[in-house]
């Protein structure tokens, strides 16, 4: 009889608690669904739909939005566009940022230095350094022009946003300048957290520092080196205020991306293509980008088990 009444007791307990945590996990799943799935269900339906705006109804129209941005020219460009600035800049700011963390590491008065400096870029508003640098690259009075004219003979002045090379050239410049410290930043605490004693043994063995970091710091950074480029594969691909700034995705169309192609289609009242053009750029982007990070993380956390 009393083991029956302390069982129930136990159950009772064990009842109380999971309401408890029901009801502490309510408002996360409220957030999560009123905030992450709702908007992405009504954005699914959504594309698939004819959205005009003087339309009242909102017909099915199949799959005719996104045979429509897939045919889109300008779609293409800026596919091209994004591709190639996610190519060019990760790259670039991740050798940057992980080599001047690999400098500055040791030497705490560069720290001092740096630290500050390279803060500075990541704490001003996207929009606000891509007008900055708008004005930089002014033709003809421009401060990069002045700089030019005053290293180089004649008049070497560049109307750099009169063509698209040269246009796409100052997004490129403009993105590696303000997101490298963001690298840089990471990278030192990652470095900072690799074990003294390991470098010892390493220079015991009678390692140099190429071995030593190829055996000891980049095995030790690289889960954090990973997320750090998947960070910014995905943050690159989603640039838009550099774009909006300096070139308006000028001349033409020629240095639009991805994101700003779908805001110039929702600016024309068509949010249905627009719609359908996000899913596009979701499904070929960002979702791969997910998974090859999962899989990644759960490789290195596999071969560290192994060791």
């Amino acid at each position: 009889m009393t083991s029956t009444v302390k069982r129930k007791r136990e159950l009772g307990v064990e009842a109380r608690d999971t309401r408890d945590l029901r009801i502490l996990f309510a408002p996360a799943l409220i957030v999560v669904v009123g905030v992450g799935i709702f908007p992405l269900v009504f954005a699914l339906i959504v594309s698939f739909q004819q959205w005009e705006p003087f339309l009242r109804s909102h017909p099915f129209n199949a799959g005719a939005n996104f045979s429509e941005v897939w045919n889109d020219d300008v779609f293409h460009t800026s596919a091209i566009n994004t591709a190639l600035f996610v190519t060019v800049v990760v790259p670039i700011q991740t050798v940057l940022g992980f080599g001047l963390a690999l400098i500055v590491e040791s030497r705490v008065r560069l720290q001092r230095f740096f630290f500050p400096v390279f803060l500075l870029p990541m704490l001003i508003a996207p929009i606000v350094v891509g007008y900055m640098w708008l004005q930089m690259w002014q033709y003809p009075m421009g401060i990069i022009n002045e700089l030019i004219a005053f290293i180089l003979p004649g008049d070497p002045r560049v109307h750099w946003l009169g063509s698209s090379q040269t246009a796409y050239l100052t997004l490129l410049v403009t993105e590696i300048w303000q997101w490298t410290p963001f690298v840089f930043v990471i990278m030192l605490a990652a470095l900072s957290a690799v074990p003294i004693s390991l470098r010892e043994a390493a220079a015991v063995d009678g390692a140099g520092w190429w071995t030593t970091l190829k055996v000891v710091i980049l095995p030790t950074v690289s889960p954090v080196l990973t997320v750090v480029i998947v960070l910014r594969i995905l943050e690159s691909a989603n640039f838009f205020a550099t774009v909006w700034s300096i070139t308006q995705g000028g001349p033409g169309t020629s240095t639009y991306s991805l994101v700003m192609y779908i805001t110039r289609i929702a600016q024309f009242g068509r949010p249905g293509v627009a719609a359908a053009a996000s899913f596009i750029f979701m499904l070929g982007l960002a979702i791969p980008i997910g998974f090859i990070l999962m899989w990644l993380l759960k490789r290195q956390t596999a071969e560290k088990r192994r060791i």
